[in-house]
């Protein structure tokens, strides 16, 4: 993986988050979840068949996170939020 330039400043338009999916059955997923890891990507959701099988995202924010401003209403979306939360926190500890 290269941390180009891309990483470092907003995309023409206003681009502010980055978005990785990796696929759980790939033998490399480890590896690159913790690189990604260093590089300030968190959890950002869990996809069930996405590649056929089980994905999940990593993101990475070039702007503050405004948690505040979730409306959640299921308590399946509210516990999944919370993960996603303690792993953005843990991040940037």
């Amino acid at each position: 993986m290269s941390g180009g330039r891309g990483e470092k400043q907003p995309r023409p338009g206003g681009r502010l988050v980055f978005q990785v999916h990796v696929n759980l059955a790939s033998p490399w997923v480890g590896e690159a979840a913790a690189e990604l890891q260093q590089r300030r990507y968190f959890f950002g959701g869990a996809f069930p068949r996405w590649f056929d099988g089980a994905g999940f995202m990593l993101q990475r924010l070039l702007c503050p996170a405004d948690f505040e401003v979730m409306v959640l209403i299921h308590d399946d979306a509210k516990q999944l939020f919370e993960i996603i939360r303690k792993d953005w926190e843990q991040t940037f500890a």
